[in-house]
């Protein structure tokens, strides 16, 4: 506001004199009243009111290396301000010049080549400090850079569509404006083919397709264009591609028509079966699928890989399936060969005496049963029964073309278990994939693979499966089946007792009364897996029964009887040698006779 009062002759001070005060200025003139201040009286003097920016052109350069000039309208100019280029990404840049033209117009430029791509506010900066920022920005625009290198962009069939993202390029841009793509020549056209632009991973890119219902032409031929990327500030920049129609060849298959293998019944759910596989000689990915005929039941194809996995169903006679695999590529090329496959239905081997070797027809699983020959029987009526063989069953692992060696023992030896062994593998006995199954103990109370039961004299039958024998290997303690022979009792008034003979399945039983014999324990029931096979009904090394004793002038004896599926009965009344027992394959002794000779059996 006006200063209206001044206090006068306050100035005292002597030293004011004319040689101090500005030129002009008289100290005389400092006495009396001092004028009014006003607006009038403050020429060129700001009134601290700010510019304003309306509007500036142009907003965009063509081309980011070209020399900078920008004309800027607005109010409040003074002369003559300073103009500043604030960047979007905090840096600040200073024209080289500016030109007042009015307080409504200036013009701020910069030497070409100077100015940094990206994207600018304008500040207009007045001599005294006022200053006011655009609120539109200036984009020093980048020529568009491609990603896509030149050259072949690949293949594509004739004949057939272009489409997906086959083909796809683009360009990236510094300051990130929108790039569109066009055709300067005029070869896609010829091809069916168009340009589709489209946003992925942070830039605009263009794809090449087939044009609407069309297809490339029917010819191999190279087709070479021209693609133009522009911004958004119509900055371009072309590179050149080509596309190749060829003629696609079809998959040429890698497995041989036929049989790719035969699928054992034990390695149904553990065969392994050669893959059916193609190739392609450009390169596409090939899907397989049976067109005629069918796999096996319970088999399927991988499409992908061409393998065929699953467990096959069983089957009561050897079964082979043909059928047809096509291998496509997905461009129109395909390929059929058709294969087989047969399922084996179970197949047995029995090996009853003697040594040899197995040769292994195949890699898998087999189920193996060995069962040793029985115990001897007494040469008394009252001797104990003998013990049945001892008994081996499990899944054993084969590799095709591997023989495997095998020996059977008779019944009856004076080997140290009775019985002789049962053996199956491809080492010593103390190899863990040497299987052993120890023979039957003898009637006068033998240790063995079943124990023989004890004769009249009192005490213990023999024991089953030998845990300390060296001739045993682990697999045939944990697989293997036999039981310890009965018990004679002999005080006073049970003479001339008898243990009956141990079987694969139960103990001997021990003498019950006067004259009175055990029975043979039971043999074992592998007819679930094995069948009759070997064997009737698929019961395998029971014990023979324990021997009879009639003393003179008294009743008859009772013997005791053989277990299922082994010895017979024991030995009659009388000092006489007992009855001889059955010859049930593998069965333990009666008293008086061997018990029946071992086997081996391979189910595959």
């Amino acid at each position: 506001m006006a200063i209206s009062k001044v206090k006068e002759n306050s100035i005292t001070d002597s030293a004011v004199t004319d040689d101090k005060i500005a030129s002009g200025i008289t100290a005389s003139k400092l006495t009396g009243a001092l004028p009014a201040i006003s607006g009038a009286n403050l020429t060129g003097v700001s009134q601290f009111t700010p510019p304003t920016i309306s509007s500036f052109t142009p907003t965009q350069a063509a081309n980011a290396d070209a020399a900078f000039s920008v004309t800027i309208t607005g109010t409040g100019f003074q002369d003559t301000p300073r103009v500043l280029l604030q960047a979007v990404n905090g840096a600040v840049v200073t024209c080289d010049t500016v030109t007042f033209n009015s307080s409504t117009e200036i013009v701020a430029t910069k030497t070409a080549g100077t100015l940094t791509e990206g994207v600018y506010k304008i500040q207009v900066v007045n001599p005294d400090g006022i200053s006011v920022m655009s609120s539109t920005t200036y984009t020093n625009s980048a020529t568009p850079v491609w990603v896509t290198s030149s050259g072949s962009l690949g293949n594509a069939v004739k004949a057939l569509a272009v489409t997906g993202d086959t083909f796809v390029v683009y360009a990236g841009d510094v300051d990130s404006t929108t790039i569109s793509y066009s055709e300067t020549t005029s070869v896609l056209s010829t091809a069916n083919l168009e340009l589709e632009t489209f946003q992925s991973g942070g830039y605009y890119k263009a794809r090449i397709i087939s044009s609407s219902s069309t297809v490339l032409p029917d010819s191999v031929t190279t087709y070479t264009f021209t693609i133009r990327a522009t911004d958004a500030g119509g900055t371009t920049a072309d590179r050149e591609f080509s596309i190749s129609a060829i003629a696609n060849t079809d998959p040429v298959f890698d497995t041989a028509t036929g049989s790719i293998g035969s699928i054992v019944d034990s390695s149904r759910d553990s065969y392994s079966l050669d893959p059916v596989t193609a190739t392609d000689a450009e390169g596409d990915t090939i899907t397989y699928s049976v067109t005629a005929g069918s796999l096996p039941s319970g088999l399927s194809l991988n499409s992908s890989t061409g393998a065929i996995t699953g467990t096959a169903n069983a089957v009561g006679s050897d079964t082979t399936s043909t059928f047809s695999i096509t291998a496509e590529d997905g461009v129109g090329g395909s390929a059929t060969r058709e294969f087989s496959i047969t399922v084996l239905a179970p197949v047995s081997q029995t090996y009853t005496s003697g040594s040899g070797s197995w040769p292994s027809p195949f890699t898998g699983t087999i189920q193996l049963l060995a069962v040793a020959g029985g115990g001897s029987g007494g040469t008394e009526g009252h001797r104990g029964g003998a013990g049945g063989g001892g008994v081996v069953q499990l899944d054993y692992p084969v590799t095709n073309g591997t023989s495997y060696n095998y020996a059977v023992g008779a019944g009856g030896s004076a080997s140290p278990y009775q019985g002789n062994d049962t053996t199956f593998g491809t080492g010593s006995g103390t190899d863990t994939t040497f299987i052993t199954a120890v023979g039957g103990g003898s009637g006068n109370t033998g240790d063995g693979g079943s124990g023989g039961g004890k004769s009249h004299s009192p005490g213990t039958g023999g024991l089953g499966i030998q845990t300390t024998s060296p001739l045993i290997s682990a697999d045939s303690r944990t697989y293997g089946f036999g039981n310890n022979g009965g018990n004679a009792v002999h005080p006073n008034a049970y003479p001339h007792p008898s243990g009956g003979g141990g079987g694969a399945n139960a103990v001997g039983g021990n003498s019950s009364g006067p004259n009175v014999s055990g029975n043979g324990g039971a043999g074992k029931d592998f007819s679930p897996i094995f069948g009759s096979v070997g064997g009737a009904s698929g019961v395998f090394a029971g014990g023979g029964g324990g021997g009879g004793h009639n003393p003179v002038g008294t009743g008859g004896a009772t013997q005791g009887s053989g277990g299922a599926g082994g010895g017979g009965q024991g030995g009659g009344p009388g000092p006489s040698p007992g009855q001889a027992g059955t010859a049930n394959t593998g069965g333990g002794g009666g008293s008086g006779a061997a018990g029946g000779s071992g086997f081996i059996i391979f189910k595959y």
